[in-house]
């Protein structure tokens, strides 16, 4: 990376930028200084990284990244960092920096159109483009954090003795779900489900059960385990087949109704904290039964049967789908009027209750909607298929090879953490978001920021907390 003035310290140089929350009245720039000792800590609690966030969390996405982008090139070439791309004090910056490019795709139209524009082929500035910088801004940012955090750390038994590290293992956390995220965006549903557990458990450690954040965990691999259920293939015509596939679709359902059911049972227990409820566990203490007759009673091989696999209710839903149904509901019963202990917690709670609300919806379209993601996904597979063979009769190419291309193969090469730490490029690993004339001090690279909660209407990020 190119430097202004050789010899410039820039640990102590003051970078200039135009930041309408900061500047005076006459439009001046305010300068904004590294810190004198740079580290984890210190970078965070800079007022460039708290600029940046505060505009990452009203929506400013392109300012916010430009400022990380400022800040991250000057820490590379400060004389403490000396270029070490891996360099603690980088962490905040890089994960800030793609939660905030995440966010942005997340929120615009083209982030819906992804996957369908990766299949297509797409220009050189893309939705895809942008998720591959994000990936490789939170693996190095997960990648650091890793490093600097202890087993204690991350199994939450370091509160008293290492507050530091406890803070830490919390930011890990939370890039391993941003990068769980980025994962089930880009449709690879397995990889997201890693992510996720990794952010659970690490949460569950730190915080307990009752936590909007891992309430936040669970909703996520509830919806992911039921995306997965749709990845099984409806179009198959042995029927031993046909009885294994039902039987891992039941499979993947059962365990996202488990995760929804936990995160219903979080955030009663969080409304149970607010509203001053001795004992949270009695709001969530059920007996686990059915509203009325179970909904395979009556239907062949399946009645009476554990819903691990639920032969007879192939054209239902499952048992355990409407075991957690009804489990939510006496939840949401219990908990309908409580009412806040503080006044400034009365928002919060009518939050809850609303999320209760959607979580009972969710839970009782899942059967629904993985039929209907099936269907949809079978036929875009015929789809294909039939491109496919009519480029078979009008062309010389092998058709054999296309197909293995187009469906094997992956458009965001995502690989796993330990790709950073062991094949590191020559390059900076700062990764910068293309523009249409990149600036002359930056090269073929892309910066990272930290986290906030950016949340909206969306249940799942309404659950998400600093």
């Amino acid at each position: 990376m190119d430097t202004a003035d050789g010899n410039a310290n820039f640990a102590e140089a003051e970078i200039y930028l135009q930041q309408e929350n900061v500047s005076n009245s006459e439009g001046a720039s305010t300068p904004i200084v590294l810190p004198e000792i740079m580290d984890y800590e210190s970078l965070k609690d800079s007022d460039a990284y708290k600029s940046a966030k505060c505009l990452m969390s009203s929506g400013d996405f392109e300012d916010a990244l430009q400022i990380v982008e400022s800040v991250l090139k000057a820490a590379l070439s400060s004389d403490q960092v000396k270029g070490d791309q891996l360099h603690e004090s980088l962490a905040p910056l890089y994960y800030l920096y793609g939660t905030t490019l995440l966010y942005s795709v997340e929120e615009s139209d083209n982030g819906l159109a992804v996957q369908q524009q990766d299949e297509e082929g797409g220009d050189a500035d893309t939705p895809s483009d942008d998720l591959e910088i994000v990936w490789e801004n939170l693996d190095v940012a997960r990648s650091i954090l890793e490093r600097i955090t202890t087993i204690n750390d991350l199994a939450g038994t370091s509160k008293d003795s290492n507050p530091m590290g406890m803070n830490r293992a919390i930011d890990l956390a939370q890039v391993n779900l941003r990068l769980g995220d980025l994962q089930k965006a880009n449709g690879r549903n397995s990889q997201a489900i890693e992510d996720y557990i990794n952010a659970l458990k690490i949460r569950n450690n730190i915080f307990g059960q009752f936590d909007r954040r891992v309430a936040d965990c669970h909703y996520n691999l509830g919806m992911t385990y039921l995306h997965l259920a749709t990845e099984v293939p409806s179009d198959v015509n042995d029927p031993i087949k046909i009885e294994e596939l039902q039987i891992k679709k039941n499979e993947y359902t059962n365990i996202s109704n488990q995760h929804y059911l936990s995160c219903g049972r979080s955030l009663a227990g969080v409304l149970g904290k607010l509203c001053n409820v001795t004992d949270s566990h009695s709001l969530i203490t059920i007996e686990k039964k059915f509203d009325s007759d179970p909904p395979c009673a009556g239907k062949g091989k399946g009645k009476g049967k554990s819903s691990s696999s639920t032969k007879g209710c192939t054209n239902g839903p499952t048992e355990e789908t409407a075991l957690t149904s009804s489990t939510i509901r006496r939840i949401r019963e219990n908990v309908a009027l409580l009412t806040a202990h503080q006044d400034p917690d009365k928002g919060a709670v009518s939050e809850i209750k609303e999320i209760l609300d959607e979580l009972q919806e969710t839970i009782d379209e899942a059967s629904s909607e993985v039929k209907v993601l099936q269907e949809v996904s079978a036929l875009k597979k015929t789809a294909h298929d039939d491109i496919l063979a009519s480029d078979k009769v009008s062309s010389s190419f092998d058709p054999t090879s296309a197909k293995t291309a187009v469906a094997g193969s992956t458009v965001i090469g995502f690989g796993t953490s330990s790709n950073v730490s062991t094949s590191l490029p020559n390059q900076p690993t700062m990764m910068i978001k293309k523009k249409k004339k990149k600036p002359d001090s930056i090269n073929e690279n892309k910066n990272i920021p930290d986290d906030a909660s950016h949340d909206t209407e969306n249940p799942t990020k309404r659950l998400k907390e600093n």
